[in-house]
């Protein structure tokens, strides 16, 4: 009984303690940090092969188109389409 009397008697202590509560809530919120959009990273995985002495051509037709059959290599898939250098062949596939 304590509470009501006194939130009776002091009405405008009552009203002071309430609006500064709600003002510590709002400076709170505004300095609350929520990030909406995360970063995210997409795990990929990448396999190099080498062919040493050959032409790109051979090592794309020897090593790399079966490589990206055995992954399932898609070009039309971004940042998946393997690239042919000399004697190299790096074959990237995003998960």
């Amino acid at each position: 009984m304590k509470i009501i009397e006194l939130s009776i008697r002091r009405r405008v202590t009552i009203s002071m303690v309430t609006l500064a509560i709600v003002i510590f809530g709002f400076v709170a919120f505004d300095r609350l940090e929520v990030t909406l959009l995360p970063d995210l990273t997409y795990p990929t995985l990448t396999v190099r092969t080498e062919y040493p002495g050959a032409a790109p051509i051979e090592v794309e037709n020897l090593v790399t188109k079966p490589v990206e059959e055995a992954l399932g290599v898609r070009c039309h898939v971004p940042g998946s389409c393997p690239r042919a250098r000399l004697a190299q062949k790096p074959t990237t596939r995003a998960l």
